[in-house]
């Protein structure tokens, strides 16, 4: 079970590794999927990589050459999205004074 948003993350990073190997395990995948559609907001930026992965690797032929090569290519795109959601917002984010 995972607990929240950070739960959330360490299984998105999973997927997303064992993507850029060539593995998709598909049960890992639905639970991410279920766990972000109760705890993340449509509008985050994380549940929308969650989701395009989830596509993309619906689109993507059963076998051949060319899956692995893009499975990897979807699981760069969402370790991405990871690495962008462990950056902290400052409690100031929004102070054109002092960022701009």
């Amino acid at each position: 079970m995972m607990a929240g948003r950070l739960g959330i993350r360490f299984s998105a990073f999973a997927l997303a590794m064992a993507a850029k190997c060539g593995e998709l395990i598909q049960l890992d995948l639905d639970h991410l999927l279920t766990a972000s559609h109760q705890m993340l907001e449509p509008d985050d930026a994380l549940f929308r990589a969650i989701n395009t992965f989830a596509v993309g690797s619906e689109e993507l032929p059963h076998a051949g050459p060319d899956r692995a090569a893009h499975l990897a290519e979807l699981g760069d795109a969402l370790l991405t999205a990871v690495d962008f959601a462990n950056v902290p917002v400052p409690p100031d984010a929004e102070r054109v004074d002092i960022h701009g």
